[in-house]
C-alpha cells in the first residue's frame, strides 16, 4: 500500500509541474456550462472498478452481487476493463440503493443512483503557497424511485441498473461528440487548437 500511495505522490508531482516549454501547449475554454471536457479523456485504456452500497433492508434487495456483476459485464462487452483494489484512480462506478418493505412487508419501494465519478486534479493557493490533491467527481449520474411486489423487485433493480450502465456506455460519444461542438463555436481559440479540434477523432 506505501508503495501505491509513492506512485500517486509521483503522478501529482507530475501532473502539476511547470510546463518545460509552455509556448508549446494551448488553452481552449468552453462556454457551455455542464460540458465536462473529462469525456474526451475515456478510451478503452481507462479501467473501470463497480462499488455496490446496499442501505436497503427487509429483504428487499438480496442480489447486489449480481447486479455488481452484470455492470461489470457490461463494461468488458463494451470493451473497457474492469480495475482491480490496487489500481491507483480508476473510474468508479458506484451503486447505490436504499429501500424498505411496504404494504405489510408484500411490496418494497427502493431509490436507485448510478454514479460514475472519475478522479480530479485540484488546486487551492493562498498567497505564495499552494495546495494540491487528488478528488472524484462525478462525470454522470441518474437516480429515481421504483417499487414493486418483493418477489420481484430484485429483477427489477437488477435490469434498472444495467439499463442505466448500458445508456451511459452508448451515450459516450455522443458527449465527446457534444464538447468538440461546443469547441468549434468559441472564437477566441488560437488556429492551432482550432485546426487540432476540429480534426480530434473520438473513439
Amino acid at each position: 500500500m506505501k508503495n501505491i500511495w509513492g506512485i500517486l505522490a509521483l503522478v501529482v508531482a507530475i501532473t502539476f509541474a511547470p510546463a518545460i516549454n509552455a509556448a508549446e501547449l494551448t488553452n481552449t475554454f468552453i462556454r457551455g456550462f455542464g460540458k465536462d471536457v473529462g469525456w474526451l479523456g475515456l478510451n478503452k485504456e481507462q479501467k473501470f472498478q463497480v462499488k455496490i452500497i446496499d442501505s436497503v433492508k427487509d429483504g428487499c434487495w438480496t442480489n447486489s452481487k449480481s447486479v455488481k456483476k452484470a455492470v461489470e459485464s457490461e463494461l468488458k462487452r463494451s470493451g473497457y476493463k474492469l480495475a482491480d483494489e490496487y489500481v491507483v484512480g480508476p473510474i468508479i462506478v458506484y451503486i447505490h440503493s436504499v429501500g424498505y418493505a411496504i404494504d405489510n412487508r408484500k411490496s418494497c419501494i427502493v431509490s436507485y443512483e448510478l454514479d460514475i465519478q472519475r478522479m480530479l486534479a485540484d488546486k487551492f493557493s493562498s498567497v505564495k503557497h499552494h495546495l494540491r490533491s487528488w478528488v472524484y467527481a462525478s462525470l454522470w449520474m441518474r437516480s429515481g424511485v421504483m417499487d414493486g411486489p418483493k418477489n420481484g423487485i430484485n429483477q427489477k433493480i437488477k435490469d434498472n441498473y444495467v439499463d442505466l450502465m448500458q445508456s451511459f456506455l452508448t451515450g459516450i460519444a455522443a458527449e465527446k461528440k457534444a464538447i468538440l461542438e461546443e469547441i468549434a463555436r468559441v472564437d477566441y481559440v488560437s488556429s492551432e487548437a482550432r485546426a487540432y479540434w476540429s480534426n480530434y477523432k473520438i473513439d
